[in-house]
C-alpha cells in the first residue's frame, strides 16, 4: 500500500488517520537506537537525507533501514539507487547469520548524470596484414598508456590508411613484411604526413610522445 503511485493512494495517505499511523513509531528500542546512530554517521560524512516514513522496497526480506539515492536532474523518475538493509537473508538461506547491505542502481540513470567526456584522438593506428602482430603491438603500446587501434578485418594496406585516418588518429604505425622481418617500424605521422622508419619501439615510442 505505501508503495502505491495512484492519485488514490495520496489522497488517502493525506487523511489525518493513515497519516497519524504512518507517523507512529512500529520500531524496537534496537532499531530506534541503530537509526538514530546512522543519521549521526549521514551528518558526520555530510550527506544531504530526508526521512521518508512511506518509503519500502518490494522484497519481504529487508529490515531496519531500506533507502533511495535521488537526484534532481531525472525529472520525475528520479531514482538513482535503493537498497538497505538484509540481516536475516544469508541465515534464511541456510547460511550463519550475517549482517548485510546492498542496493541496485539503473545504469541508464547513472550514465545520464555523468559529465561529458571530451573525446581525445586516437595515439596510434596499427596497419598491418598480420593480425598476430596487431595484437602483441597494441598490447605493448596500451601498457605505454598509448591509444591505439587496428583493423581487424585484414584489408589492404590502402583501405587500413583510410581508416586510420578516418578515426583521426594523430600516428600510423605500418608494419609490412619488411618491418616485420627486420624488426623496425615506419612510423607516419597522419597531421603532417611525415613519414620515418623507426629502428625500434622505443623509438617509436619516443616520437608519439614528443611529435615536435
Amino acid at each position: 500500500m505505501l508503495d502505491c503511485k495512484n492519485d488514490k493512494c495520496r489522497e488517502l495517505f493525506a487523511t489525518p488517520e493513515i497519516e497519524a499511523v504512518i507517523n507512529s513509531e512500529f520500531i524496537c528500542e534496537d532499531c530506534v537506537k541503530h537509526f538514530s546512530e546512522l543519521q549521526e554517521y549521514l551528518k558526520v560524512l555530510n550527506i544531504d537525507y530526508k526521512i521518508n516514513k512511506r518509503l519500502v522496497r518490494g522484497l519481504d526480506y529487508y529490515n531496519r533501514t531500506v533507502f533511495e539515492i535521488t537526484s534532481t536532474n531525472l525529472g520525475a523518475q528520479n531514482a538513482v539507487c535503493g537498497g538497505g538493509r538484509y540481516d536475516p537473508l544469508v541465515e534464511m538461506l541456510g547460511g550463519t547469520p550475517t549482517p548485510a547491505v546492498g542496493w541496485a542502481f539503473g545504469m541508464e540513470r547513472v550514465i545520464s548524470l555523468l559529465p561529458p567526456v571530451e573525446e581525445k584522438p586516437l595515439d596510434v593506428f596499427i596497419v598491418t596484414n598480420n593480425t598476430q602482430k596487431a595484437f602483441e603491438l597494441a598490447e605493448k603500446f596500451r601498457k605505454q598508456s598509448i591509444s591505439c587501434d587496428f583493423d581487424l578485418a585484414n584489408k589492404k594496406f590502402q583501405k587500413q590508411m583510410e581508416k586510420a585516418s578516418k578515426t583521426g588518429a594523430n600516428f600510423a604505425v605500418i608494419l609490412g613484411e619488411e618491418e616485420i622481418s627486420s624488426g623496425t617500424y615506419t612510423l607516419k605521422n597522419l597531421k603532417t604526413g611525415n613519414q620515418q622508419k623507426q629502428p625500434s619501439f622505443e623509438d617509436v615510442i619516443k616520437v608519439v610522445f614528443n611529435p615536435d
